[in-house]
């Protein structure tokens, strides 16, 4: 499955260059190209090949960067922008932190740059949240001070509003579990476990009635597994194995039946094997 998209998207690269070669001014077809090149990215990402998922991301980079710089379009720029931020992440997964804050702050900027310019478009904020999202992550539990609270809590409130008015926008509830669970996870670490468990039962309730009826995406199933090893935990650290233990068993069932081999989601597998003692 993997190997043909990778034979499509990359088939698809040689046919938009060629196009491209004969309207170098067309950003609409090096945004498609760029595009392309990313999706093969991704799916090298997901199969573990991440030096190779790292050159294509940065090809794709070159390929939208000049439209990005010609301050001519700001499509080409978020594009540009929401690229740099998956080349983050394979930074992140190669344990190149440095790198990763780097991207991470150069894409942040570009959607701020982009939301200024039109502070009604919410596809914009909420990339700009996801890039403070991803800067948090970055920060260990136990060096948040007031400053990561404080981005924490304006990326949840600032997400809950997004949500109000568009609630069917799955990728803006993915991206709301995910700066609670981080919430979460500093409440616990400041040893605030009523609170956390508090904080987690409600979320992960607004989460499963945010999803009813719908097809579960690769997206959703990584935040809401991710979700519930964190969840779990809360209830182990409040002495309530039983629940701890059903949430994560529930977990490795999902993982299992996705057989997805992006290594994020064997990551989480093999952290539930471990709460689990296997």
């Amino acid at each position: 499955k993997h190997e043909d998209a990778l034979r499509e998207f990359r088939t698809a690269v040689q046919i938009q260059s060629q196009v491209l070669q004969k309207k170098p001014s067309d950003t609409a077809i090096a945004s498609n190209l760029a595009d392309s090149a990313s999706w093969i990215g991704t799916i090298l990402q997901e199969l573990g090949r991440l030096s190779e998922s790292q050159s294509a991301f940065m090809e794709a980079i070159n390929i939208i960067k000049p439209y990005h710089l010609s301050g001519k379009d700001t499509e080409a720029s978020r594009l540009y922008a929401i690229i740099v931020l998956y080349q983050s992440e394979v930074a992140i997964r190669r344990g190149d932190v440095s790198s990763a804050k780097k991207l991470i702050d150069e894409a942040k900027g570009i959607f701020r740059e982009l939301s200024l310019h039109d502070p009604s478009n919410s596809t914009w904020k909420n990339s700009l949240l996801s890039s403070d999202t991803y800067l948090l992550s970055l920060v260990a539990r136990h060096d948040w001070t007031s400053t990561e609270r404080d981005i924490q809590a304006h990326a949840g409130a600032e997400f809950s509003s997004l949500i109000k008015a568009d609630p069917s926008n799955l990728p803006f509830q993915i991206n709301f579990l995910e700066i609670r669970r981080l919430g979460i996870l500093d409440l616990l670490t400041q040893g605030n476990v009523q609170a956390a468990q508090e904080a987690a039962e409600r979320a992960w309730s607004e989460w499963q009635e945010a999803i009813k009826g719908r097809t579960q995406t690769a997206e959703a199933l990584y935040a809401e597994t991710r979700f519930q090893e964190t969840i779990g935990t809360v209830f182990a650290a409040n002495g309530e194995h039983e629940k701890a233990a059903a949430h994560w068993q529930e977990s490795v069932q999902k993982l299992e039946a996705s057989q997805n081999p992006d290594p994020a989601f064997l990551a989480i597998r093999r952290l539930l094997a471990l709460n689990l003692g296997q």
